[in-house]
This record gives C-alpha cells, sequence and structure tokens, in this order.
C-alpha cells in the first residue's frame, strides 16, 4: 500500500520536477481521501499512505517553494483549501 500509494507518487514527483522546473510549468495532481480525517477500521495502511500523500503533496507546494503553487482538493468530505 505505501509503494503504491505514497513512495509511486514520491518518485514521480522527483522525476518530473527539474523538467516541469526547466519548463517553468506542470502539473502533480495526486488523488488523497477523506478517511485521513476519520480513519477506517482495519485500513490502517491505506489511511496511512493516504495522509502520507497529502504531507508529500503539501511539502512540494510549500511557501518556500520557488516555482510550485498548489491545492488540495478532498471530495468525499467536502473539503476544500486553497
Amino acid at each position: 500500500m505505501i509503494d503504491i500509494n505514497l513512495t509511486g507518487n514520491f518518485l514521480i514527483s522527483h522525476a518530473l520536477l527539474p523538467l516541469m522546473k526547466d519548463r517553468g510549468w506542470g502539473r502533480i495532481i495526486n488523488i488523497s481521501s477523506a478517511s485521513i480525517f476519520s480513519g477506517v477500521a482495519g485500513q490502517a495502511h491505506y489511511v496511512a499512505a493516504k495522509a502520507g500523500l497529502v504531507g508529500l503533496t503539501r511539502s512540494l507546494a510549500s511557501p518556500d517553494s520557488d516555482f510550485i503553487t498548489g491545492q488540495t482538493l478532498n471530495v468525499d468530505g467536502g473539503m476544500f483549501m486553497n
């Protein structure tokens, strides 16, 4: 679960960020889950991977980033952050 939902996103982001920076444009879209807020019985591995993905995405789009801006959209719960 961690390999697919978190490590895979990290590796593809790591590979694409230099290309996007050279072009001055690009998008990385990561899909998480509202289950990170409430948890799911028996699914701790899934929730942990999705919460890690949110952390990765927020880190990539942090205010310290000189070329990345970001939005987080969690649909299953109606949360929108800009």
